[in-house]
């Protein structure tokens, strides 16, 4: 929470100051730190203001995801498959390259009829208005934000469509 503050234009409360102060405590005591990237380790060292002999002690694992099983079937995309965002609605994930790339496509596309969802948890406000407004309205009632709060839903949405992570 506190490094993403730092990369992102949200304000600071007394709350974000307590889960900081948390995280930073939690990286001091911890008997075991993992980083998927170097950079990451050196950021939260940086940004921390830990000395070398914590950085020492910071793992870095690669790769970030390790397939345990591959896919038994492959689904066919068709011109009604969703395409979805399924990370958080923060400045950090650019959901908003997600909301201009998704309405650019539909728009330039009209064989394609899917759904556009963002499967996000929602942490800015101002930051989802700026994503809805880049859907111009004959595209709005095919957007949507939220998703079903029982995760098995949410995995067969996610397996069903499209995924883009944008970066």
């Amino acid at each position: 929470e506190s490094v993403l503050r730092d990369y992102e234009t949200r304000g600071w409360s007394a709350e974000n100051l307590v889960i900081a102060d948390l995280e930073r405590q939690a990286l001091a005591n911890a008997d075991v730190t993992v980083a998927h990237l170097e950079p990451v380790a050196n950021v939260f060292a940086e940004h921390f203001g830990f000395d070398d002999a914590w950085r020492s002690g910071f793992r870095v694992e690669l790769p970030p995801v390790v397939v345990q099983k591959l896919a038994g079937t492959t689904k066919a995309v068709g011109p009604t498959t969703p395409i979805l965002l399924t990370s958080k609605i923060q400045s950090i994930k650019r959901p908003e390259i997600f909301a201009r790339a998704t309405s650019r496509f539909a728009l330039e596309r009209p064989d394609f009829a899917g759904e556009i969802r963002f499967l996000a948890f929602d942490v800015d406000g101002d930051l989802r208005s700026r994503c809805e407004a880049a859907f111009p309205r004959p595209l709005r009632e095919r957007v949507t934000f939220g998703g079903p709060k029982n995760p098995g839903e949410r995995e067969t949405i996610i397996r069903d469509s499209v995924v883009v992570f944008p970066g």
